[in-house]
Parts: C-alpha cells; structure tokens; sequence
C-alpha cells in the first residue's frame, strides 16, 4: 500500500518509496523491477553488513543470531516510514524549521510499542530500542528525536481520565515530553457515532451557517473532542456517557446539554465540530495516547530525552549535519534546559540537588511505586545533569554550564548518601524496599559508559552493583537460565542476554516475536515488543570496547 490512512482518517500519507515510484496505478509494477534488477546488489550488500558479526568466533552464537534477527521488529513492528508532506504543518504548527527540513530529506518514521500496545515511537521504550537506529539507519532516529523536541512546547489541555486511580488529567502538559506520538488505530465507539449522528442531525435540521461536515462526514469521522472541558465547558456535569479501555480515551459527555448547545448556536458547533474532526485519530497530531497515568509526572520520560539530545548531537548530528549542527544543538539545549529547570523546581523538595519520586508508579515500570530518591530515576538524573552541562559547555554557555555542574555535584552527593549500602544502590528511599535489587537502577551510568565517558559515581560502586544484579537478579531466578537483560560486564552480559534469547528462541517459540516480560513459568506479556531492539545496545558496547 503506497499510500496510507489512519484511524481517523482525515488525510493519507505516502510511504517513502513513492518519491521513488510514485503513487500511481504502476507503482507495485515499479517496485517490482527494481527488485529485480538491484535483488543480487541488496543482497550482497546485506552479507557484507552482516559478515563481520557473523564470522566473529569470539562472539556467543546465540548473539550473532539476536543482533540481526531481533531487528525484524522495525519491519513487523507497525512500522511507517513516510515521504513529508507540507501539507502537515496546517495541523501540525508545532514543526520546526529543522524538523521540517530533516523530514524533507530523510522522512518520518514511526513503529509501535507493541503488536498489543498501539501506540507510535513510545519514548521511553525508543530510548532503548534505540540503538537500533542509531546504528543502522541515524537520520531516522534523528527525525525522531527532533519530532520530540517539537512536542515540548505543545500544549493539549483537553482532559482525560487516568484508568489507575480515576483523576483526570491534561492530555499533553506543556513543557513536558509526550509518551507517545498517538495511536494508529482509534476507532469511534457506538457510543460516539450515536452522538455523532444527532449531533449532525440537529447541524441539519438547523441548517447552520458556514457548516463544514455532512452527516456522512462525521459518522466516518465521529467527533471525540466534543467531551473536553477546554472546548465545550457548558456540557459537563452530570457523566452520561463512558466508555474506557487500556488505550482508548474515555467518553464523557453530558448529552442532552450538548444538544442544546447546538441548538443554542449552532455555527460555533459547526465550526468546532468541522475542526475537531479534522485530526481525530491521528497520530503526530494527537499524541499522548497512553491513559493509564499522567505521563507529565513521570521522572524518567523527560530525562531519557535530554540524554538522547546529547547522544544524537554526537553520533549523528556532529558527524552527518555539521552545517546545522550548531542550530540543532542549540534547539536541543533550549528544550533540554526547560526540561532540568522545570525537574529542579517540580520534583527537588529537599533542595539537595536530586529529584524524588511522589510514592506512585511514576516512571516507566507504570507498575512499581518509588518513594523519594531512586535508584533508577537518580540515575538517569544525574546522566541528565552531566548531558546539560555538556550541551552547555559545548554552545559556550559558561554561567548555565556552572551552574547545572553545582547542582550536578550536590546531586550525586545525595544519591550516594541516601541510597549506597555499601553493595548497590538501594531502590528507593522507602524503608520496605530497603532489600530491593533492581536490575535497571544504574540505567543513567550505563549510558554515560555508552557514550564513552566515565561516570559520575565510582567504578568500584559499579562494579560491586553489577556483580550484585548479576547474583541476585539473574542467576536466583530459573537458576539464572531467562534473563533479565541488565548485565553489563562482558562475561556476565553474555550470559545474561543469552538466557533471554535461548529462553525465547528455544524453549517457549517465540522467534521473531520477544515479548515484553516472561513468566518464570506459564506466562508472558505483550509479544511482538519493541525494547529486544536494545540488543544493538550490546554492539554498540563491544565496539567501544574493541575501540
């Protein structure tokens, strides 16, 4: 399909190869000569990409087989690849110059979380997936990374209900990082149609001025902006209407006042309901589909962006764009900056220089409560205070690049102090997780060492966490033959990520569809899952350290 449509269905895109061949009626023809013709070129190609890797005798065989093989999921994972159309700036004002020439020129890309959780480029999953990208095809992963950047400063205030404790919540905050680039695939519920219907009926019936939609239209196209504070104020009372799953938006409309307010003017209804159903159901224009929290509080979303803004400004940007890599950096530093400034004064209570979590599952394990300083979010703070200050220097910004390595300093003083027990670095600050060992709790330390600097706590407390991870979290659960994937010292890293993949690859079937998380029997969760693309992580590891 050289063109496509989403859910919502108000506008088509083309995929990349169309620049190529076109959209028309000999487009497949097209494609199909070219295979042909370049099929043994590709195909050789592939091999030389491949054959190092493959001919490495050092290397696990198992890993040879991961490092190429887990990268069907950019293929089979959802994935858009789309040629840029101008036309995407009437609803999408946010686009920046640069993105808008990178898009130009490389594209955008988009894949999903999950076969079973629809939503495109989640952010805090594509912080690890990734490598990938970064190794394999950069200008992508920078036309992601700078989609992102645009997304900071746009604000939807429509409201949502978070399916975890009922509150409802802005859909994107300001000055935050969305989750996720929307879902592909919303559909409009029988409710929503039926509303949409005698909405359209009664627009009819009143014959109302300028009107934009038939009733074809909006029954195609069911309105779902209708039930947001920040559109309709006057509808919301008494919740006649709900409807809510996992990733959908809950409906919450008091129809009979909707109603009336038609009545009452309908050439605003008109006009309102003609713009709301113009990007209903589009991602890229409605972002933030994920409901289960209020994504805007979560520590690590927004701190996972800041340490990619450094990481692509060196591995792509400096290497690939030097023309605009001063511009980018500084856009990336701007947004960035906000993002710290905004942490320190929303999230550092103590005034210590170290962010805390609120007690809720407020980071991207959605399901484990932090309290106070965590590990895992301590970290990636402290990464994200190091990749400011660097950004900083390096746009000679010396009063910002000053500052951010005081607060940086007192920071990793206090992560230390409350946390280091003199083995690793205790979960949280929560005296019942006082035992917990978790696997991900140097995260921000792993991707300074991925960047070839040297971190910012000791190497001896690395070391000695590690070796702990690997203990407890590894070789105790199924005698240390299923994962997890967070050993980072070679020997123990082999063997970690190997009992993940001979646990998929050979006992439980699932080639070419890792799942999310594996039970240690019976189960798993979410197969078809976007993070096993961090393998590239691994590669990208060993060629630092070959280096």
């Amino acid at each position: 399909m050289p063109v496509v449509e989403f859910g919502g269905k108000s506008r088509s895109y083309k995929r990349w190869y169309t620049r190529f061949v076109g959209v028309g009626a000999d487009a497949v023809e097209k494609l199909v000569e070219i295979a042909m013709t370049r099929g043994d070129w590709w195909r050789a190609e592939i091999e030389k990409w491949q054959q190092p890797t493959v001919d490495d005798g050092s290397l696990p065989q198992w890993y040879r087989s991961a490092l190429f093989n887990e990268s069907y999921y950019l293929v089979d994972g959802s994935a858009v690849w789309f040629d840029y159309d101008s036309s995407w700036k009437e609803q999408e004002t946010e686009i920046d110059p640069l993105t808008e020439e990178q898009l130009r020129n490389f594209g955008r890309f988009g894949y999903m979380e999950s076969w079973e959780y629809l939503m495109f480029n989640t952010y805090d999953v594509h912080f690890y997936a990734s490598w990938c990208l970064l190794k394999n095809w950069p200008q992508l992963e920078l036309s992601m990374q700078l989609e992102f950047c645009d997304q900071l400063n746009r604000e939807d205030s429509r409201r949502e209900t978070s399916l975890k404790d009922g509150k409802r919540m802005e859909i994107k905050t300001i000055s935050r990082i969305p989750h996720d680039m929307g879902n592909p695939n919303k559909e409009p519920s029988r409710e929503e149609i039926k509303l949409a219907e005698r909405m359209a009926s009664v627009l009819k019936d009143f014959e109302a001025p300028q009107l934009e939609v038939d009733e074809d239209v909006v029954v195609k196209n069911p309105m779902r902006g209708l039930h947001c504070e920040s559109m309709f104020p006057e509808v919301h009372g008494d919740l006649c209407l709900e409807e809510q799953s996992r990733f959908g938006r809950p409906v919450a409309v008091n129809e009979e006042c909707l109603l009336e307010l038609v009545q009452q003017d309908p050439r605003r209804c008109s006009r309102e309901l003609a713009e709301e159903l113009e990007c209903r159901g589009e991602p890229w224009v409605e972002t933030n589909a994920y409901v289960l929290h209020d994504t805007a509080e979560w520590r690590d979303l927004n701190l996972k962006f800041v340490l990619s803004c450094w990481r692509d400004y060196k591995m792509i940007v400096k290497r690939c764009c030097e023309s605009k890599a001063a511009d980018i950096l500084q856009y990336f530093y701007s947004q960035s900056e906000i993002i710290v400034r905004n942490a320190l004064n929303d999230w550092d209570h103590d005034d210590d220089g170290m962010i805390e979590n609120s007690g809720a599952a407020d980071q991207t394990y959605d399901v484990w409560k932090m309290t106070g300083t965590s590990a895992y979010c301590g970290s990636l703070w402290l990464a994200a205070l190091w990749s400011i200050t660097c950004m900083a220097e390096e746009l000679g910004e010396v009063k910002a690049q000053q500052y951010f390595e005081g607060v940086m300093e007192r920071a990793k003083q206090a992560f230390v102090r409350k946390l280091w027990n003199g083995r690793y670095f205790t979960f949280d600050e929560s005296p019942s997780n006082r035992g917990v060992i978790m696997a991900d709790q140097l995260c921000g330390v792993w991707f300074q060492r991925m960047m070839g600097e040297e971190t910012l706590i000791s190497e001896a407390q690395v070391l000695s966490t590690l070796d702990a991870i690997y203990e407890h979290n590894v070789k105790m659960f199924a005698s240390g033959e299923m994962g997890p994937v967070n050993g980072m010292l070679r020997s123990d890293g082999f063997d970690t990520a190997g009992g993940m993949f001979n646990t998929c690859w050979y006992r439980l079937g699932l080639q070419y569809q890792t799942p999310e998380a594996i039970y240690e029997k019976r189960y798993y969760r979410a197969i078809g899952y976007m993070r096993p693309l961090a393998v590239w992580a691994m590669q990208h590891a060993l060629e630092n350290s070959a280096s």
